[in-house]
């Protein structure tokens, strides 16, 4: 409105239908997440008789799993090589998580053909075959899926309906990523801090999804610490906390 900017006054979700939307908040209870992650430089084959697509590393990715880890919850941490297709649905099969965070590239489009993330083996898991990749026997339903460092397609006005078509086909109750190529060390910072919101029962054990990230990217336009604000003096800038969108249940 000139003065504020809406997230300083609501949560806010992207609904694709809300004949979609499962009431029923994230159960704190044995919360069980399974982070995966590229760090690494990667090419990867998009594209039969196309050249490789180039990736350049994401330096902050191993921290930002290394939080999730530190977290007190149980946590499953695949980094780079360890994080393959068969090995998430290794542990898929083998446990029911309540959260699945990936971060690593990937992009968002209105084209579900072009829609995709990448894996350490240098693999993409496009949109198509996510309903495949996260749905398992041991899998009812994912509480949130969390797509870190992917960004939508640039120029494409209906990419979020790439993200809205990732949502539905995993199964998950809600989604959370990116609109652009967020920079990487304030992206590992956010996530924390949508975690220890989401995780810090004793402060409030009904927050939800919705708040938890609006608080957290909050914590990036006005931080509380001083200190953080003289080290990072730019990330009040909407280019920092702003490309982070929930979609699905806000609960």
């Amino acid at each position: 409105d000139g003065e504020k900017y809406l997230l300083e006054d609501y949560s806010i979700a992207l609904i694709p239908s809300l004949e979609l939307i499962d009431p029923e908040p994230l159960p704190r209870d044995n919360l069980n997440i399974l982070a995966a992650g590229v760090s690494n430089a990667i090419k990867v084959k998009l594209f039969p008789n196309l050249p490789d697509i180039e990736f350049s590393p994401l330096t902050k990715v191993q921290e930002e799993l290394e939080n999730i880890g530190e977290l007190p919850t149980n946590s499953t941490i695949l980094l780079n090589s360890d994080f393959t297709e068969e090995k998430i649905r290794e542990k898929l099969k083998a446990e029911k998580f309540s959260i699945v965070h990936l971060a690593t590239h990937g992009e968002f489009s209105s084209n579900s053909a072009q829609t995709y993330i990448v894996t350490g083996d240098e693999k993409p898991i496009r949109a198509k075959d996510f309903d495949n990749f996260l749905q398992t026997s041991k899998q009812e339903k994912i509480g949130l899926l969390v797509l870190s460092s992917c960004e939508t397609a640039q120029g494409d006005q209906r990419a979020v309906l790439g993200l809205a078509g990732i949502a539905v086909r995993s199964g998950a109750s809600s989604t959370i990523a990116t609109l652009w190529s967020v920079e990487d060390s304030s992206a590992a910072k956010l996530m924390s801090m949508f975690y220890e919101e989401l995780i810090d029962s004793d402060s409030n054990p009904d927050i939800s999804k919705s708040l938890a990230l609006r608080k957290a990217q909050l914590k990036l336009l006005s931080p509380e610490d001083k200190e953080d604000k003289e080290d990072h003096p730019l990330y009040d800038h909407p280019f920092f906390w702003a490309a982070y969108v929930l979609v699905g249940n806000w609960f």
